[in-house]
């Protein structure tokens, strides 16, 4: 989601992307379904505690967006998964949205996962979980 105010987009980071990405990392905002070319920026903060309750309600599933979220007792919006938070600003020259606008942050990969060890880490997590380890 990218904010005109601040010139920002926030977004956010599944925990198994996480080493992949980093402060700094190029990446592209592809604004969703309007006449919008996509910018151009980089990350310029990356949480380094997953977020325990969001408050982005365009991103939510609920609204359209694509982060799964559950409402909590006290009615915060609780993420469904480990997801870290991301702030990613444009590289100038930027104009100015006139709104806020939602859409796709496409991150540039920071360090390669061979196919095999990603399936080797995701068998691997299949069964800690299972076992209960």
């Amino acid at each position: 989601m990218a904010d005109a105010v601040s010139w920002q987009a926030v977004a956010y980071l599944r925990e198994v992307d996480l080493p992949r990405i980093r402060s700094g990392s190029a990446g592209v905002f592809m604004p969703e379904g309007i006449d919008w070319p996509p910018i151009a920026g980089h990350v310029s903060f990356l949480a380094p505690t997953g977020s325990s309750a969001l408050t982005e309600a365009p991103l939510f599933t609920q609204y359209g967006g694509n982060v799964p979220v559950r409402r909590d007792t006290q009615g915060r919006w609780i993420p469904t998964t480990a997801l870290y938070r991301i702030v990613w600003r444009p590289n100038p020259p930027f104009t100015e949205p006139p709104h806020v606008l939602r859409g796709t942050l496409f991150l540039e990969n920071q360090r390669a996962e061979s196919m095999i060890s990603r399936l080797r880490r995701l068998l691997l997590e299949v069964l800690i979980r299972e076992t209960g380890f």
